[in-house]
C-alpha cells in the first residue's frame, strides 16, 4: 500500500476518532445555541459526506444554518539523502459554522469549541501503517468561507522518513 492510500485510510480514522467525542457529535449535528446539554444519537453514517467531508466543500452551503468540517490532503514534498526519505505531508481541516450558530450557551463560541476538540485529537496521532506523528503545523487561521459561514482552517503537518 503506498503512502498516500495509507494516509487516505487514516484520513478516515481520525475523522472517525472525533466520533467518540460526544460534544464534537453534539457540535456537529445540533443546530442550537443549547447543543451541549442535549443528547444526540447521531452515528459517523449519518454525518459522512452530509457533514463531515474527505474533501474540500467545493460547493459551499449558502443558506443552512449548519456546521460542516472537511479533511483533506494540502500538499506534500519528498526530500532526502540516498539513503533516507524524508515525507512531508500537510493535512487542512475546515471547520464552517453559518454565522448564526457561532454563539452557545453559557458563553461558548462553537467553532472554538470544535478546534479545540481537533486539535486535542489530532496533536501527535500516530498514523497507522506509516512512521511518523501529525502535528500542528504554525499556527490557524479565520477564514470566511461565504457571507454566511466562517471558520477556522487549521493546517496539520504529517513528517515520516524511510531509511533504506
Amino acid at each position: 500500500m503506498s503512502l498516500l492510500d495509507n494516509l487516505e485510510n487514516n484520513l478516515v480514522v481520525l475523522l472517525k476518532s472525533l466520533m467518540k467525542e460526544e460534544d464534537f457529535v453534539k457540535l456537529i449535528s445540533i443546530d442550537n445555541p443549547n447543543a451541549l446539554s442535549q443528547s444526540s444519537s447521531t452515528t459517523f453514517f449519518d454525518l459522512i459526506n452530509e457533514r463531515l467531508f474527505l474533501r474540500p466543500r467545493i460547493n459551499l452551503p449558502t443558506s443552512e444554518e449548519e456546521t460542516y468540517l472537511c479533511i483533506y490532503l494540502s500538499r506534500g514534498n519528498r526530500a532526502g539523502r540516498n539513503d533516507t526519505i524524508h515525507n512531508n505531508i500537510y493535512i487542512v481541516v475546515d471547520i464552517m459554522c453559518h454565522l448564526n450558530l457561532w454563539d452557545l450557551e453559557n458563553n461558548k463560541i462553537r467553532p472554538y469549541r470544535i478546534t479545540d476538540i481537533v486539535f486535542e485529537r489530532f496533536m501527535q496521532s500516530n498514523i497507522k501503517g506509516v512512521r511518523g506523528n501529525l502535528v500542528l503545523d504554525g499556527n490557524f487561521e479565520l477564514m470566511r468561507f461565504n457571507e454566511k459561514f466562517m471558520g477556522y482552517r487549521m493546517f496539520f503537518k504529517y513528517t515520516s522518513s524511510v531509511g533504506f
